[in-house]
């Protein structure tokens, strides 16, 4: 009785975990791609300019921001690729047969089912408690063996939750916020970001131009003394 109550609350914690943090990272990736479809084309535009000034970048287009952005758009395909990967691994051990074991009776079955109702989905939190209780269903009778693949069970649900907070603080997650924000407010601070990063390219470029004059006349005045 301990270990199956053990187990169940193992196997709950890590979907529960994962599931927060997967669905925030989703929520991040939506943010980032429509962020970059906004914002990414001035923000590079810039980063040109400033590159060739000396001026105070932008908080919210620094190229540190436009990394993290883009690194997280990059995230749905990866775990788009990790949902594959676990389906096609859990689906040759579940049976090499897969007609056989969807069609069949019993656990192999019902694992079966379950595998691909997750994969339909794209919710690979629900294919990492089934893979997790595959694993344990060798040892359910307790023993150290199951003590040991429980820890480790809880070790992934622990790299969960910390994968969660670290996106909850992230930078990324503080733009997304503000958006949130400016929504309830009536507004589209996404928009004020661009009309930001506008001003400050036609501010660049009208530096940039007063350089090239001012260096100009530098050189002019220094072929003159010469």
């Amino acid at each position: 009785m301990y270990w199956r109550v053990r187990t169940q609350k193992t196997l709950e914690r890590l979907e529960r975990e994962a599931r927060r943090m997967l669905q925030l990272e989703a929520d991040l990736s939506h943010f980032a791609e429509q962020y970059y479809a906004h914002v990414g084309a001035y923000a590079e535009r810039l980063a040109t300019l400033e590159s060739m000034l000396v001026v105070q970048e932008s908080p919210e287009v620094t190229p540190r921001t436009m990394h993290e952005v883009q690194h997280q758009r990059e995230m749905v395909h990866a775990r788009q690729s990790e949902l594959k990967t676990r389906y096609r691994s859990l689906a040759k051990e579940i049976h090499p047969d897969r007609a056989m074991a969807v069609n069949g009776t019993g656990t192999h079955a019902a694992h079966m089912q379950s595998l691909n109702e997750a994969y339909a989905q794209g919710d690979l939190s629900a294919m990492l408690r089934l893979e997790a209780e595959m694993l344990l269903a060798r040892d359910l009778n307790g023993g150290e063996s199951l003590e040991v693949q429980l820890r480790e069970i809880e070790r992934a649900a622990d790299t969960y939750a910390a994968g969660y907070r670290q996106l909850l603080n992230s930078p990324l997650n503080e733009l997304m916020l503000r958006q949130l924000s400016a929504q309830l407010a009536g507004w589209n601070w996404v928009d004020a970001v661009v009309q930001r990063v506008q001003r400050a390219i036609e501010q660049s470029e009208r530096a940039l131009v007063a350089a090239n004059i001012a260096a100009i006349g530098d050189w002019r005045i220094s072929a003159q003394a010469a």
